[in-house]
């Protein structure tokens, strides 16, 4: 019995199956030469998890030397996702920010002299 060719028979076209199929990323190379059968090429899946979520906020209150009460408060939050290495058919990645402060001013009452009494 004779040994099947490497070449496709009289053509010099070298056989070729899935064996020959690579896969970079999200690109499959199929080389050229003669394919006897389909040849498929799997490509692992990516994930992406639930995103690390982080908050943080800023209370300040202060008060000067004339009495004003001032309360502040700023904050800050962050959403970071996890993407797992793999084919994902759509999806986005980085960072998201988002800060902000708000502030506010209580007002004062006009100055009162009070004079201590003793009564029995």
């Amino acid at each position: 019995m004779a040994a099947i060719s490497a070449n496709y028979v009289g053509s010099g076209v070298a056989r070729k199956s899935s064996a020959d199929l690579t896969a970079s990323s999200s690109t499959v190379t199929a080389p050229a030469g003669y394919y006897e059968s389909a040849a498929t090429k799997t490509i692992s899946g990516g994930t992406a998890t639930t995103p690390a979520k982080t908050i943080t906020v800023t209370p300040t209150i202060s008060v000067n030397a004339s009495g004003q009460i001032s309360v502040s408060v700023s904050g800050s939050s962050s959403v970071t996702p996890t993407v797992s290495a793999g084919y994902i058919s759509t999806g986005t990645a980085g960072t998201i920010s988002v800060s902000g402060s708000s502030s506010s001013q209580l007002s004062t009452q006009a100055a009162a002299t009070i004079t201590p009494s003793e009564s029995q």
